[in-house]
């Protein structure tokens, strides 16, 4: 891989997710979404499934534990997460999450931070989560979902898999293709 930024995303990604021993691969069955589920077949053996698009809805969803207020580190003051948490902890959440905002700025504000590949806090009954785990969670009683996005042909049931957990706030990683501007048809 000779793309520095998406190595550090992989990279970031893992480590995010490394203590989740359920997870569930959701694929399409044509294209690249074949490979991908031959990957993850391998890695059952670490307590990795895999699913075709439309199936896990009727099994695998239970296995998401969607208690948001024991699941996810809540932004609260600035000063309150600093105590919590650290000044380092907090920064570090600031820069990643938050665009370099400070929490009680962005609690004040009405607008998000919004830039390219951001990874957004998330409102759930009046309130604002970081997509962290909140220290001590034990991710065992978790399923990571993992989404294959990489084919075009598979995009509206990808689209439907990301409603269906996200209505239960699993994490979710979504593996998509990038595509260039000459490429993908849009306007250069």
């Amino acid at each position: 891989m000779a793309d520095n930024t998406l190595h550090r995303h992989i990279h970031q990604t893992l480590q995010d997710n490394q203590g989740y021993k359920k997870q569930l691969f959701l694929t399409g069955m044509r294209g690249n979404c074949i490979a991908w589920k031959i990957v993850f077949a391998a890695a059952k053996s670490r307590g990795v499934e895999s699913d075709p698009f439309g199936v896990s809805a009727y099994s695998h969803l239970v296995l998401v534990d969607s208690r948001v207020q024991e699941k996810y580190v809540k932004l609260e003051s600035r000063a309150r997460m600093v105590k919590i948490h650290g000044e380092n902890q907090v920064q570090a959440w600031e820069l990643r999450y938050l665009n370099k905002v400070c929490v009680d700025a962005f609690l004040s504000s009405t607008s998000l931070p919004i830039s390219p590949d951001a990874v957004l806090p998330f409102y759930v009954d009046d309130q604002w989560y970081l997509p962290v785990l909140r220290p001590g969670y034990n991710p065992d009683n978790d399923c990571l979902i993992i989404v294959d996005a990489t084919s075009e042909s598979v995009f509206d049931a990808a689209l439907d898999e990301l409603a269906t957990f996200g209505s239960r706030y699993a994490r979710i990683v979504v593996i998509t293709q990038q595509a260039s501007p000459a490429t993908s048809g849009w306007p250069i």
